[in-house]
């Protein structure tokens, strides 16, 4: 039930990515990646064998609405997966700084792939303030959205002599 609760509000994300958050900055490329937040915060508390379904899910209005092919967007979100594989320990405080640090890495990785897929390897270096500030939002939205999802982490059972 949690991984299309998941699927769902990635696919939310996602069209609020596209939709809304252009309107919201002057520089599309530095606004906030909410699908890489989301997974980051998500796979950081409940496991990454929860994230995998919204993997799937969260390309797709992306791809659909822009020029770039659904696997570059695959491809670029591979990354935020890939640094929350560890499964969480239940009711650490580490567990909650994963997901800031999964998201502002992951937003790095994701720009950088996207913008190389776009053919555009001479403009990286002018917009590194560009992506260190979308990196830095997306991690401030990411920690936000692991406080609210701190309730429901995943948790070890009570057990008989704990």
């Amino acid at each position: 039930m949690t991984r299309l609760l998941l699927a769902a509000l990635a696919l939310l994300a996602s069209l609020l990515q596209v939709g809304v958050l252009p309107a919201l900055f002057f520089n599309a490329s530095a606004a906030p990646l909410l699908p890489v937040a989301l997974l980051a915060a998500w796979g950081a508390l409940r496991g990454p064998e929860e994230i995998w379904p919204a993997l799937l899910v969260a390309p797709l209005p992306l791809a659909l609405l822009s020029e770039q092919r659904l696997g570059w967007f695959l491809l670029a979100l591979l990354p935020t997966a890939a640094l929350v594989l560890r499964r969480p320990d239940p009711d650490t405080p580490g567990q909650f700084a994963r997901a800031p640090a999964a998201a502002g890495v992951g937003t790095l990785a994701y720009l950088v792939l996207l913008w190389l897929a776009a053919g555009d390897i001479r403009g990286l270096p002018s917009a590194f303030a560009t992506l260190l500030g979308a990196a830095l939002l997306t991690a401030l939205l990411a920690a936000l959205f692991a406080a609210l999802l701190w309730p429901v982490r995943a948790r070890r059972a009570p057990g008989l002599f704990r």
